[in-house]
């Protein structure tokens, strides 16, 4: 299994002549390795360029530019990257440092798949303090179309949380442009506030008239992390499940159909305890090569189990599930997971500095460690790291111009909307900033060019300049090579008599190979529509989603003229529990 996204990368600093500074933002190996150069006096052609930058005001790009740096061991290293050079302007618009952002251009293309699934869903998830988010997507294959399915978190006013996975029937540019829409009301209706039913009636109604959004299906859950409280409500789609220390529990559907399906909406609830997680998942989770709908239920909840018990993060968790299920039957259709488990509030993080005996490495070092143990990732980690760092050394020097030791206060916490806040607090005054002291003023602009903002608060009791900074936990895209599927049962459908009285039997595999064939003989069983019909499904061994699209057609074409088709699924086969779960064992009317 791999993982597709942007290798990691890192930000350094180095001086360059007149005490200005670049910052080099690029694959991690080459920062560090340019970091250790520069310590050398070997980085001389990249700060040239850099320093060229810098008295020009002049932004410049370099492709394929070939840098030949030693390492930390003195060993020599040859990178070729593509770097945008930028001046950063202090407050007179003049240029006091320059930014070097690079990437390696013989890192991967995504492929069009990969593309496509991240232009359309979230590509991280918040860090919250009382909840631990994770989510994985494991696509179908190396040249599948993108798919439907996708996943959502919402951060609401009152400080709930709205999760989301829904699944588009199909793949390619239509349904991925039906899933993006969908997507986009539920969080606005969402983070307006709705509960998750009423979310659902106003998602039915702009599915209405949305091309490819028919049959769509949808789990929508609100969590109030302070109490546990569950709210939650589906349309044709699985129900959450939730794991804990008391084990694993399987949630009842709410009874709401696929959208389009004119079934109502309700919603249920169900309490989290202190330690305990919910699982939203699509149901590529369940219909797996070789696994009735039953059978790759019972997997996934053994797998999580299994997960759950390594304690772990949420992240950690979605993917030992995703890889064990992928390893136990491979996988035929995308397949998503969110997880949101409760957790204890995320500690503070407070150190005292001494101006005489320490450094920003003082500060830098635990807030990385601290960072990185809340779950935050990515380059948001990056900014707050080399932000405050800047911060901590304009303390450092600047508070306490006349004492030989005094003390800088730093403290981080982690805010209910997923912001870091940093708050560097001196009882000093800083010295005034001269006209030619550049290197300070580039500190304080590139700490708020990094960061959501930065505000300065100075009185008669010292100066506090506090940081805040959105921080989120990358979600990575998986996928593995085509690898030959186990045989399905053949497909048949055959009338047992042409008369009304008789029955349509449907044996084998409903899926999207068989689903046309099904759709054929519900037309002319029925005529199209105009005779009712019994289905007998009970040896249907896969009801897939595509094979509930044609039912849902097929039902309501019948009710349309009057007439009726009854489904036959006794309790215990494959086909019951699909039924029930999209609301086809119910009145429509009901």
């Amino acid at each position: 299994m791999s993982q597709h996204g942007p290798a990691p990368r890192a930000a350094v600093a180095v001086e360059l002549a007149g005490g200005h500074r670049a910052v080099f933002r690029g694959p991690e190996v080459a920062a560090r390795t340019l970091l250790a150069a520069a310590a050398a006096g070997a980085a001389g052609p990249v700060l040239d360029v850099a320093e060229a930058v810098l008295r020009s005001g002049e932004p410049q790009r370099r492709t394929g530019w070939v840098l030949d740096l030693r390492d930390a061991a003195g060993e020599a290293v040859r990178f070729t990257l593509d770097v945008d050079l930028t001046p950063v302007l202090d407050q007179a618009g003049r240029a006091a440092g320059v930014l070097l952002d690079a990437v390696d251009p013989d890192e991967p293309a995504p492929t069009p798949v990969a593309a496509v699934q991240r232009a359309l869903l979230p590509t991280d998830v918040p860090v919250l303090p009382a909840v631990d988010l994770g989510a994985t997507y494991l696509l179908a294959g190396v040249d599948t179309a993108a798919g439907g399915d996708w996943f959502d978190t919402v951060l609401r006013p009152d400080t709930t949380l709205a999760l989301v996975v829904g699944d588009v029937v199909g793949h390619g540019v239509h349904a991925s442009a039906a899933m993006a829409a969908l997507r986009a009301v539920l969080r606005q209706r969402l983070g307006a506030g709705l509960d998750p039913d009423a979310a659902l009636v106003d998602l039915e109604a702009f599915a209405a008239d949305l091309p490819g959004a028919a049959l769509a299906t949808a789990c929508v859950a609100v969590l109030d992390p302070a109490t546990g409280a569950l709210d939650y409500a589906t349309a044709g789609h699985p129900p959450p499940v939730v794991v804990g220390p008391a084990g694993v529990r399987r949630t009842d559907p709410t009874g709401g159909g696929p959208l389009g399906g004119r079934s109502r909406h309700r919603a249920r609830r169900v309490h989290l305890g202190p330690d305990d997680a919910v699982l939203l998942y699509t149901d590529g989770a369940l219909e797996r090569p070789g696994r009735s709908l039953v059978s790759g239920a019972d997997e996934l909840v053994s797998q999580l189990a299994r997960a759950y018990a390594d304690r772990g993060s949420a992240q950690a968790t979605c993917e030992r599930v995703v890889s064990a299920l992928d390893a136990a039957t491979g996988h035929a259709d995308d397949l998503t997971l969110l997880l949101a488990r409760r957790r204890p509030a995320v500690p503070e993080l407070r150190i005292t500095l001494s101006t005489a005996r320490d450094s920003p490495a003082t500060a830098r070092n635990p807030l990385t460690h601290w960072l990185t143990g809340i779950g935050a990732g990515g380059d948001a980690v990056v900014e707050l790291v080399h932000a405050s760092g800047e911060v901590v050394t304009n303390a450092l020097e600047h508070a306490h111009p006349d004492r030989a030791d005094g003390e800088v206060g730093f403290a981080a916490r982690l805010t209910e909307r997923g912001e870091v806040e940093v708050v560097v607090a001196d009882g000093g005054q800083w010295r005034p900033a001269r006209p030619d002291d550049e290197h300070r003023r580039l500190g304080l602009v590139m700490a708020a060019d990094l960061v959501r903002s930065l505000t300065i608060d100075r009185s008669h009791g010292g100066t506090t300049v506090r940081l805040r900074h959105p921080v989120t936990r990358p979600v990575p895209v998986l996928r593995t090579a085509d690898s030959p599927l186990p045989p399905t049962e053949p497909f048949l459908a055959s009338l047992t008599s042409s008369t009304s009285d008789g029955v349509l039997v449907v044996r084998g595999a409903v899926d999207s190979d068989t689903a046309p064939g099904l759709r054929r003989e519900l037309l002319n069983a029925t005529m199209a529509g105009t005779v009712s019909r019994s289905v007998d499904l009970s040896a249907v061994t896969v009801l897939g989603s595509v094979g509930v699209q044609v039912l849902f057609e097929a039902r309501d074409r019948c009710a349309d003229q009057d007439e009726e088709l009854r489904l036959l699924a006794p309790p215990g086969t494959a086909a019951h529990q699909v039924l029930a779960l999209v609301g086809l064992d119910q009145d429509p009317d009901a």
